[in-house]
Parts: C-alpha cells; structure tokens; sequence
C-alpha cells in the first residue's frame, strides 16, 4: 500500500529526475473535462454542430500530422495545407507516441474501456489493451478518460473505474494498476524522461506517482486542478484550478522543490494549457473568451491575447518550431494562427456529417 505525502521532503528529490527527463496528455465540451456523462468512449455523442471533440488532439512528433477525435472516426490532417489526410476508426479520446509511430484512442467493448493501438500510416489495430473494470451503461463516465505516452513504450490510461492503468507497447502488455484518490482521475501528463507521472482529478488535488514502481511519490500542495502539464525541459509544472470562479487562477511549480515559483492572477479560467518548443511561454485556452491567452513564463509581462475562433479552444497545441499555434474548437475545427501575429494562417478542412 502506497503512503501518501504533500509535495515536500522526500518526493522533490525523485521530482528532480523529471527535469533532466516531453509532454505528454493533454476533455468534452461544456465544462465536462474527460468527456464524463457524454457517453461511451466508442460510441460518441454528437453534440449539434459540434464536428470535433476538440478537448483531445495531438501532433506526430515533426507537427506534420494532427489528430482529433471528429464525429465517430479520427481525423488526421496535413499541418502545411490543413487538408483532411485520411480518418480512421477511433473514440473520443487519443493520443500520439513520442516516435510517432502509435496512435493510442479508445472504444467500448461490452461495456468495457479498452484501449486501441493503432499503426500512425495506416489506422490499422496493432494491440487492444484490456484491463479497466466494466462499466453498467448510464453510469456516467463510461469510457476512458485520458491517454498519455511516456518514454520506453509505456502509455497511460484513465478510466471511469477510478483507476489509471500502464501498458507496454511492446507487447501490450499490463503494468501497475495506480489507486488514485479520486473516483474520476481525467488528466495525465509524464515529465520529460517519464520518470514521473501526473494525475489530475475534478475531486481531489494532483498525485505525482512513480510509473517504474507504481508508488506515489507525492501529492501536490493546492485545491483539484483542470489541467496539468509539463514545461519541455521538466522543470517546470504548470496546472489550473478547476474552479469556475474568481479564484480560478493558473500555477507554475519547481518540480525540484516542489514549490509554487508563480500564480498568475485570479479570475483567469484556464482549460487547457501547452508550453511553448523552448518553454518561455505558456498558452491557455480558456473557459468562456475564445481567446488563447500567450503568458511569459517570467517575468512581470501580461499576456498577448490570440484571436481565431468565434468560440473558445478546447486544446492548443504548437509547432515545434514556436511560430504555429494550433486552436481547436468543436464547431469550428482546427485553426492555425501565426504565434508572434495571432494573424490566421489557415483553417482545417472540416469533416462532412
């Protein structure tokens, strides 16, 4: 049995192993993080105009591809022209492996999460993981929650049964089963190197866990948090409170430490958040102003607010060169926008109903 323990003491020294160790994880609209109550994971309900389940979606390693969950398939997109490449069968969650060759999505196989690895060039299925607890339907949170690579084959899943599970990808198979707090862990992020893995809940403060050793090695010191998100380098944590409120506010943590290094202020309703290639700065998609709000990491500078969309981002994602800032949203689908302008590049071309 693991013991749990705030962010101090012991854990900031397996903390630092993060920071010599890339993002990975980054759920359904409305203010539903993980998709909870909207339905099975291979089975998704389509929401009136909405084209993309734009809380997940993903870029191959050289940000040529892009990959979002749209109507009951997956769309992957070419970047430079922002043509539909192809689609493949998927559910409402996915994931792309850091050497991008895997595509990790989702579907329900009676009543039970599975996880699909899917072939990136072909869509085909390489491995179904089966492991979380089945599920009645109308329960709520059917389908897996969160999907996150690490390094060395490894992938993590967060499933309505309370639990995030680890997987080779190798050869599919089981690793440790990590009892989190929380009834509905939805967000997962690996530090860079993999050496720590983040969870966050809607119900209870983020747990930081050994994936080698499945023990938790640290609880974070602050109220439950929408998001969670490494800086490249892992020196960084950046999370948002899951307050709808004038506390909701977005914090950096020293992962050596364990300490807050900043808060921005008070009021600013973050969903979804991505460090920049070089981790200077950190993009926020937020709750109810369809701007991206582009904060400094240091320093005393307010934000550049980018413009796009008519309706708020419900991921953002950049290329790995810094200039591009990918924001997509479910009526709108996927736009590029220019990251020193916030001039439009270009508009994805949307799937057909």
């Amino acid at each position: 049995m693991t013991r749990r323990r705030h962010w101090t003491g012991v854990a900031a020294g397996v903390l630092a192993l993060a920071a010599v160790a890339s993002t990975a994880g980054c759920s359904g609209e409305e203010d539903d993080p993980g998709g909870s109550g909207t339905g099975l994971s291979g089975d998704v309900d389509r929401v009136p105009g909405q084209l993309v389940v734009a809380d997940w979606a993903a870029t191959d390693p050289a940000g040529e591809r892009l990959v979002a969950p749209c109507l009951d398939e997956l769309c992957v997109w070419d970047t430079a022209s922002g043509a539909l490449r192809t689609t493949y069968d998927g559910g409402r969650v996915v994931a792309w492996s850091p050497d991008g060759e895997l595509l990790a999505t989702s579907e329900v196989e009676s009543n039970r999460p599975v996880v699909e690895l899917l072939d990136a060039a072909t869509g085909e299925v390489s491995q179904t993981l089966v492991g979380h607890d089945e599920v009645e339907p109308g329960e709520g949170a059917e389908g897996i929650q969160a999907l996150a690579f690490g390094a060395g084959g490894v992938l993590a899943s967060a499933g309505p049964d309370g639990t995030v599970r680890l997987w080779s990808t190798d050869d599919g198979s089981a690793g440790a089963a990590l009892e989190t707090a929380s009834d509905a862990p939805d967000q997962l992020a690996f530090s860079p190197g993999g050496s720590v893995l983040a969870v966050a809940a809607p119900d209870e403060p983020v747990e930081l866990w050994d994936p080698a050793s499945g023990e938790q090695v640290a609880v974070l010191d602050a109220p439950p948090q929408e998001t969670v998100v490494y800086s490249p380098d892992g020196r960084l944590l950046a999370t948002a409170t899951s307050a709808a409120d004038a506390d909701a506010t977005v914090t950096l943590w020293d992962t050596a430490t364990g300490e807050p290094l900043r808060t921005y202020p008070g009021g600013v309703q973050a969903y979804r958040l991505a460090f920049s290639p070089d981790g200077v700065v950190l993009a926020m998609t937020q709750k109810d102003d369809a701007d991206v709000l582009l904060w400094p990491v240091s320093g005393d500078a307010t934000p550049r607010r980018v413009s796009g969309l008519a309706e708020p981002a419900r991921s953002v994602l950049w290329s790995p060169d810094g200039s591009t800032l990918w924001a997509v949203s479910g009526t709108e689908g996927v736009v590029a926008l220019d990251a020193r302008t916030g001039r439009e590049r270009r508009r994805f071309e949307l799937p057909e109903e």
